[in-house]
């Protein structure tokens, strides 16, 4: 029987950790601007750890079939049931208090629907991780196809994130670089799969590969460093937080999988982190939409009502995710019994 890789094992563990830094990075805390602050705001590399374990994910699913449109089906019905509600209620609370003209409000309810509205300039998006993962979505088979074909898979890799790395170079001092500078992560998940599924031959052995972790880690933090202490307008604007968490998150993330193996797997320990992992795309939904709700709306000052408001997200993202898991299981059975 094939050994599960630790990404794969322990990936709803990880994507436990990485919404509660999400939730904590969305969090406007009246406690001034120092380490603590930037410490929650790093929370923000939650989002990069998603698009990693997406990519190692999707590469696993299109491994297993060829179908496209087995595929698309399937992404489709474990995220659209999730989404469209929360959505048209969001739209339906948002806009009456934006006072959009007709024009901006079909923009905003096209946009965010059909999941493009960060890309297309939507005037009001429910965030811009919805377009994010749509377009991921899109490329993943185009990027299977791509190593899957190669003769020399290590080479197309590293194209395929030379070709990432230059789409989010071309988006500097764009807002849109929030989006397009996560490609790379996500491509990178991409390969780790196909490396730890054997198709793709690691060129590091033994010893070699933790040290070549270790010196990511750090060039990462001495990327971001480099950011906070000398040049922080080049943080955002030309992307070195994102880009110091893609030298980053890999190697916390392969350790952190290392170390719940240690724990074993289904440790009782771990369970929470298992089911906020599970529920991770419902809790983002709730908490983006308490963080327009709390910053755009009623306009807050930092305040510890923050913690409350953020906080509030998990049962809600919970509780949906185990609502739309109970509609969706009655539906397949109905097409099951339908079809027999």
């Amino acid at each position: 029987m094939e050994r599960k890789s630790d990404l794969s094992l322990f990936r709803n563990e990880l994507k436990g950790l990485a919404i509660l830094g999400v939730i904590l990075c969305h969090m406007k805390l009246p406690i001034g601007e120092g380490l603590l602050k930037k410490m929650l705001f790093y929370g923000y590399s939650g989002v990069d750890v998603f698009l990693l374990l997406s990519g190692y994910g999707l590469y696993v699913s299109l491994s297993r079939s060829d179908d496209l449109g087995g595929y698309l089906r399937r992404r489709a019905a474990r995220l659209l049931p999730a989404y469209w509600p929360v959505c048209l209620v969001w739209l339906c609370t948002m806009i009456p208090a934006f006072g959009f003209s007709p024009v901006q409000t079909l923009q905003t309810i096209a946009g965010n629907v059909l999941m493009v509205g960060y890309l297309a300039g939507a005037p009001l998006n429910i965030n811009w991780y919805p377009s994010c993962l749509l377009l991921t979505l899109l490329l993943a088979p185009c990027v299977y196809a791509c190593l899957k074909n190669s003769r020399k898979p290590l080479r197309t890799l590293l194209l395929l994130l030379a070709a990432a790395f230059g789409v989010g170079i071309s988006y500097f001092g764009n807002a849109q670089l929030l989006l397009f500078s996560r490609l790379p992560i996500f491509v990178l998940g991409m390969g780790l799969a196909m490396m730890e599924r054997g198709k793709l031959q690691n060129p590091l052995r033994g010893a070699a590969w933790p040290v070549f972790l270790t010196v990511c880690f750090a060039a990462g933090l001495g990327v971001l460093c480099f950011g906070e202490f000398k040049h922080p307008e080049m943080l955002e604007y030309e992307g070195l937080y994102w880009y110091s968490f893609f030298l980053m998150i890999p190697p916390v993330c392969l350790g952190l999988g290392r170390l719940f193996r240690l724990g074993g797997e289904k440790n009782a320990a771990f369970a929470p982190l298992r089911a906020l992992g599970s529920a991770s795309f419902e809790i983002f939904l709730f908490n983006v939409w308490i963080e327009v709700l709390v910053k755009k709306v009623w306009c807050w000052e930092p305040c510890w009502g923050y913690l409350w408001m953020g906080l509030l997200s998990i049962p809600l993202g919970l509780g949906w995710h185990w609502v739309v898991g109970r509609m969706t299981r009655r539906m397949e059975g109905r097409k099951t019994h339908a079809v027999s």
